[in-house]
């Protein structure tokens, strides 16, 4: 018997921790990297095969002159191949001639001692005309502090050609965390061996500079090989660490483009609310305020025509529009569309009444104000009342 007490004891004190125990549950967003299981990301390669820029590179005989320096094969996507890959495409459509879908299909732990993350993701390239090329599944494990991540880039190797952006995962998925110039600092000291290849002009010039949100590599004009244009490749992130753009140029021309495909509306954070105003309203005004990493123009329009034409707006700066006075009595319908560079839009409605005036009381054809509750009528009437009634009481009294 006290061996069954005991047990219901325990059991009984066992259910009072019942409340909080929960069951553990998978995590599906990443928190070193902005990723989500599910969620795919595209990237997209703009090859400027008929451009003047590749047209000079191939004159200067730069493809000798840079895979030279990098020991590029075919096999290692130099600048020429990335373009070469895709020449027979260009007649066919016009560019991106390729794109470059991230799947995320699983998010895994952060490591507590290292806070690095891995993720499963499938990737490869798709053609222009829609098919799929080379698709595979990765397992990648991506770091939370600079000095890791510059190890990532081999050190900004990965930062000269395309390919190597877009074939390595990490990076077009990096940790917010980043300090720039810290990267810069590293980079540099990184590619400080180019400076120093033994050839007859004694080394290779370049200069890295840490930008807002990414990081530029340029190589002047002759002083590479006989390069008569200035050699520039920047890349640069978004706010959540996602690749925006990396561009490589000849000059000021641009050979291959690779750009995050944008497919998320602008988010409209401040609108402001319908409104009735008198007849002579003054002063009276309309602001919004949207957010996108790439906002481009918006426009504004009243009762179906357009009155503000397309104007460039600046992600989380409010849009003021100053309503004229004297507009007519009844409902103006102001719109309002926020465009991002990729065609993405959102919009908003302001319903804006104009109520109609108030009419006077008028008094007398002299001038004379009117005094309330003394009207003709209503004096007359009230005398008659008062008159019936101090007959009634005398023939009353009778």
């Amino acid at each position: 018997m006290k061996k069954s007490k005991v047990i219901i004891i325990s059991l009984l004190g066992m259910l009072l921790f019942v409340p909080f125990m929960t069951s553990a549950k998978a995590q599906t967003t990443a928190t070193t990297v902005s990723a989500t299981e599910g969620e795919t990301y595209t990237w997209d390669l703009y090859n400027e095969i008929a451009g003047p820029g590749y047209e000079a590179w191939t004159l200067d005989n730069m493809t000798w002159h840079f895979d030279e320096l990098w020991n590029f094969t075919a096999s290692h996507s130099s600048i020429t191949q990335t373009i070469n890959d895709w020449t027979w495409a260009n007649a066919l459509y016009a560019p991106p001639q390729s794109w470059y879908p991230v799947d995320i299909n699983k998010v895994g732990p952060v490591n507590t001692t290292t806070g690095a993350q891995s993720i499963n993701m499938t990737m490869g390239y798709v053609h222009g005309y829609g098919d799929d090329g080379l698709r595979y599944t990765v397992n990648s494990t991506f770091v939370n502090n600079t000095a890791d991540l510059v190890e990532e880039f081999s050190n900004g190797s990965l930062l000269i050609v395309p390919y190597w952006m877009l074939y390595e995962v990490k990076t077009l998925f990096i940790t917010p965390n980043v300090n720039w110039t810290e990267f810069r600092n590293l980079v540099d000291a990184g590619l400080d061996w180019v400076r120093n290849v033994s050839e007859s002009w004694g080394g290779y010039n370049l200069t890295v500079t840490a930008l807002a949100n990414g990081i530029s590599i340029v190589m002047p004009a002759n002083e590479f090989g006989n390069n008569s244009r200035s050699i520039t490749m920047t890349t640069t992130y978004y706010p959540n660490g996602h690749l925006a753009q990396y561009v490589f140029m000849y000059g000021s021309d641009i050979i291959c483009d690779v750009l995050l495909r944008d497919i998320d509306d602008p988010v409209i954070t401040a609108n402001p609310i319908d409104a009735s105003v008198a007849n002579n309203y003054t002063g009276e005004s309309l602001s919004w305020t949207a957010t996108d990493f790439n906002p481009d123009t918006y426009t504004i329009s009243l009762n179906g025509t357009g009155i503000v034409s397309a104007t460039a707006w600046t992600d989380a700066t409010p849009v003021v529009y100053n309503i004229p006075d004297g507009l007519a009595t009844g409902i103006h319908t102001y719109v309002i569309d926020f465009e991002d560079d990729s065609g993405n839009s959102a919009s908003d409605t302001v319903l804006f009444t104009v109520e109609a005036p108030i009419e006077e009381v008028v008094g007398e054809e002299d001038g004379t104000p009117a005094i309330p509750g003394f009207e003709p009528l209503i004096i007359i009437g009230t005398g008659v009342i008062a008159t019936l009634g101090l007959i009634y009481m005398i023939k009353k009294r009778k």
